[in-house]
């Protein structure tokens, strides 16, 4: 797994430096290495993985402005854990990016339940109470 996380390490440098088409190769990279790895017994580990994986994809794909990806990845993510804060996040921005904001806010609010530290979901349902006229002075 050494390779794994030194991959991934690699691409969340990348993904750090907006250089985002690189970031997914070396996510899909990671996500091979992962595969290549798995072990029947650690089915619960290798689930987290994907779920991580597809998260980090679609935050990738927010920032090439492929919603149509990212909510794909997102969407993936909270099949395989519903109760995945990021992907909540991820689609609350989405919904944002789409001028859903109810839909937004309730997916932001969804994630910061799911995961009260989740600081990209705190900063969305702000940025869309803002919106809404429902930020308190």
């Amino acid at each position: 797994m050494k390779n794994f996380d030194q991959t991934l390490t690699q691409a969340y440098d990348l993904f750090s430096q907006k250089d985002f088409s690189h970031a997914l190769e070396k996510i899909s990279e990671a996500e091979e290495k992962m595969i290549s790895g798995y072990k029947s017994e650690e089915k619960d580990n290798y689930t987290k993985g994907i779920v991580s994986i597809e998260n980090f994809r679609g935050f990738v794909y927010l920032g090439l402005n492929e919603t149509d990806k990212a909510k794909n990845c997102f969407e993936k993510s909270l099949m395989l854990n519903p109760n995945s804060s990021q992907a909540c996040a991820g689609l609350g921005e989405i919904l944002f990016l789409n001028h859903q904001d109810e839909e937004a806010k309730l997916m932001f609010e969804w994630a910061i339940d799911i995961n009260p530290l989740n600081h990209f979901a705190v900063a969305g349902l702000t940025k869309i109470n803002k919106q809404l006229g429902l930020q308190k002075n």
